[in-house]
């Protein structure tokens, strides 16, 4: 089920998950809620993979620094973020326009299901947002993957700049975010989640 999903999760986890989307796009607000950082854990450009101690460890080492900083310049060592939400691990890196994130947990749900959950913190709930975003189909990330990148527009209901791809490889869910990314030309955008995800996902055990 989504990370975002009330009847699993509840309104308390949503506010865990929803501030570090949020936070992805925004260095200034820092999450208060249940989260904290290890040591860096991902491993240099080239260098072998040593065998991860726990999950989260493991997700931090599906990409490279250098893998990350070529799309988001001056990123600093993966370090995993302790999400207290049963099942789900993840791992962040953050860079000087805000952060990239993974989480993975158990596929239970349809990807699309997924992805709407994940971007229910991007939207008013005072609003009618039914329709608002566009769920894109990205090729060659997992068995298959959705994504949403769309920009901040509080009159519409878009109330944080949105990049989100969710994929889905064998008995897993892969999402990926970084919300700076919606700033940037969209095909751009959409390009650099197709890649970090696509390498990401390949790696998955």
């Amino acid at each position: 089920m989504s990370t975002l999903s009330r009847s699993r999760f509840g309104d308390s986890s949503l506010v865990v998950i929803a501030l570090l989307l949020a936070s992805c796009g925004d260095r200034t607000s820092t999450p208060t809620t249940a989260t904290d950082t290890a040591a860096p854990l991902a491993a240099a450009a080239g260098s072998p993979r040593a065998m991860p101690a726990t999950a989260a460890e493991g997700l931090c080492q599906l990409l490279t620094q250098s893998e990350v900083a070529a799309v988001f310049p001056g990123t600093e060592a993966g370090v995993v973020d302790h999400i207290r939400v049963e099942g789900v691990t993840a791992c962040i890196w953050n860079h000087p326009a805000g952060l990239f994130a993974l989480q993975s947990w158990p596929a239970e749900d349809p990807v699309q299901d997924e992805l709407k959950g994940a971007v229910y913190a991007s939207l008013d709930p005072s609003k009618s947002t039914d329709g608002l975003l566009h769920y894109e189909t990205v090729t060659g990330v997992g068995d298959e993957a959705l994504a949403v990148v769309a920009t901040q527009d509080d009159k519409l209901g878009i109330v944080a700049d949105t990049a989100i791809l969710v994929a889905r490889r064998g008995n897993k869910i892969l999402l990926v975010s970084a919300n700076d990314l919606a700033r940037r030309d969209h095909a751009q955008a959409l390009a650099a989640l197709q890649s970090l995800g696509s390498r990401a996902a390949s790696r998955m055990q």
